[in-house]
């Protein structure tokens, strides 16, 4: 906090600042872009089951190599634990990262020859261990897509240029991959089957994009292991889903991904998101304007996490529409929430982390006046409120001063659910009385609200002559300054 003095005469102007987002993204309840600690493309991030720590993964290009990056966070600190070569890998980069349910460890997997064990060593250490290079099938090529762990932890699925199992010890080859690819992958939290979008080499040497499988972790009679069920396209031959995400009921799962059919406007790729009940799939009523890479629905259920190969960069969905939540193109690729629910991180394009905290009850915040401010002239008195993400909206702010009657304040949302809107309410010292003054400001949210956000500024006394003003007005700024120490 700063303390405003002035010689006379003083003026406190409204001076253009950030923009909306740029203020909003320094509260919790929207996003906030913790510091870069790397140049790779960062690709995927997954939480410990704990929730006390999270693997980042990605990685570059660097002087003609490929270089795997793992990162730590805590979900407000960023680590680099590795940050170069890996052996026995072709080209290392990571695409995707699945912690075991146990927590022991995690498993990665990489552009080329790259499946990986990671435990971590020491406070943010990472040990890595290259489980392809040291198994039977060290000669033979694996391009890495994705990885999931069966919630049972008994095996994870492996998919790319083939369809892997790991049991822990050893692999299985369930599809080489002569005639299908696989991209993504979703599990239902029963562990009972796992959705996957693959694409499919047709007889003609064409690509059949976006054929979403079910895969059965128990084969149905009549169904030889591995047990593959078409359940329809994703939208079309040409579109594909990146992200495949179950709610924790287990009800619905969400496919985000592109869609290569032109609209309108001539553009060619609209990200896209489809639902799955359980039988059949089903378009979402909304989209956004890239692919959709990365998806997470929050513990709770109440909606999903979104990242774009942006703008938007970050967005959130209730089911029934979408909101941004960070849109200042950069671009996002994988998204995770922490297991309490109270944390999701997404990651994207040269090193972007940025973190999403939703509030848990309505919050407001008065960020100008400072505290010790002189207040001489007109200004506006602004801060942000925030209602819990994407549940309830902003109905109104309400603000008093010095204990008299509540009145409503202006209102400019920043999030298409109204869940967080900047408010301001015009401060006339003409109509204070010299001296130091209270302000405070509640945000109604259903019938929820906040604690009052509170701030002393002082007004002064214009019936003095001028060289006397100043020093009225420096003591009166020194002595609210001390008040707030």
């Amino acid at each position: 906090m700063r303390t405003v003095l002035a010689a006379w005469p003083v003026f406190l102007l409204a001076v253009a600042g950030p923009t909306l987002d740029a203020q909003a993204a320094d509260h919790e309840g929207v996003a906030m872009r913790l510091p870069q600690v790397t140049a790779s493309d960062l690709q995927a991030v997954s939480w410990a089951p704990d929730g006390t720590m999270a693997w980042i993964v990605g990685g570059r290009e660097d002087e003609r190599r490929s270089v795997a990056t793992v990162l730590w966070t805590d979900g407000r600190d960023v680590r680099a634990a590795h940050d170069g070569e890996v052996a026995g890998a072709v080209d290392p980069s990571l695409l995707a990262v699945a912690w075991h349910p146990s927590g022991g460890h995690a498993i990665a997997v990489g552009a080329w020859n790259a499946i990986l064990r990671l435990e971590p060593r020491g406070p943010h250490g990472v040990r890595i261990e290259n489980l392809w290079a040291a198994s039977e099938f060290a000669s033979q090529t694996f391009v890495g897509r994705d990885a999931a762990w069966r919630p049972q932890g008994d095996y994870a699925l492996l998919l790319g240029n083939g369809l892997l199992k790991w049991d822990g010890r050893n692999f299985t080859v369930l599809d080489s991959g002569n005639q299908v690819r696989f991209n993504a992958i979703g599990w239902h939290p029963s562990g009972r089957y796992a959705l996957l979008d693959t694409i499919r080499t047709e007889p003609d040497g064409s690509l059949s994009h976006g054929r979403i499988l079910r895969f059965e972790h128990v084969p149905r009679e009549g169904c030889r292991s591995p047990c593959f069920t078409f359940e329809g396209n994703f939208s079309n031959e040409a579109s594909s889903a990146f992200a495949i995400s179950f709610s924790p009921r287990g009800d619905r799962a969400v496919l985000g991904g592109f869609n290569h059919t032109p609209v309108t406007d001539g553009s060619a790729a609209l990200g896209r998101f489809v639902a799955y009940d359980g039988q059949s799939l089903s378009p979402l009523p909304f989209a956004v304007g890239r692919d959709v890479r990365g998806l997470a629905w929050r513990p709770d259920g109440s909606g999903f996490l979104a990242a774009v190969n942006g703008p938007p960069t970050l967005v959130f969905s209730d089911g029934e529409g979408v909101g941004p939540l960070w849109d200042r193109g950069h671009r996002a690729f994988g998204v995770a929430w922490r297991p309490q629910g109270d944390v999701a991180l997404a990651v994207g394009r040269d090193g972007l982390v940025l973190r999403h905290a939703p509030v848990a009850s309505p919050t407001i915040t008065i960020d100008e006046p400072q505290a010790g401010t002189v207040l001489a002239a007109s200004a506006w008195a602004h801060g942000l409120a925030t209602s819990p993400s994407f549940v309830h909206p902003v109905d109104r702010v309400l603000v008093r001063l010095d204990g008299g009657a509540w009145q409503e304040a202006a209102l400019e949302f920043i999030t298409a659910t109204q869940s967080a809107a900047r408010w301001r309410f015009l401060l006339d010292p003409a109509r204070l009385s010299p001296g130091e003054h209270r302000l405070e400001a509640v945000v109604h949210s259903g019938e929820n609200v906040s604690e009052p956000a509170a701030r002393l500024f002082a007004v002064p006394d214009r019936s003095v002559d001028a060289p006397a003003a100043g020093l009225i007005l420096a003591a009166m700024a020194s002595a609210a300054w001390a008040r707030r120490r």
